[in-house]
């Protein structure tokens, strides 16, 4: 069982976009079954901590512009639906962890130029 304290420094890990709602999920799922009261340290050590900074964020969406010119293409004539895609491709090369929020920006940003 994890205690109200514990389940809230989970929750401000994910209001201070630390990890990401699945990850906070993992995370507590990890609690539960262990009984580890430390959100923080199990974030650490599996790995979990969410991509924040905005040199990476731009690298892996460029990436994935430059490898989806069709898409990027489509998108220019008006297709602007694609926007999903491409924030859902850069978080997929991230394996989850990239910051969601920021990832739609920068996208939207890039896109726009």
């Amino acid at each position: 069982m994890v205690s109200a304290e514990d389940a809230g420094k989970l929750v401000i890990l994910v209001a201070e976009a630390k990890v990401s709602g699945l990850a906070a999920k993992t995370i507590y799922e990890e609690m539960a079954r262990t009984g580890r009261s430390c959100p923080e340290a199990i974030m650490r050590e599996r790995g979990l901590e969410q991509v924040s900074d905005v040199g990476a964020l731009e690298s892996a969406v460029k990436k994935v512009l430059d490898e989806n010119p069709n898409e990027l293409e489509r998108y220019r004539q008006g297709e602007t639906k694609l926007l999903g895609f491409f924030v859902g491709q850069v978080m997929k090369a991230s394996s989850g962890k990239a910051d969601p929020k920021k990832v739609g920006e920068i996208v939207s940003n890039r896109l726009k130029q």
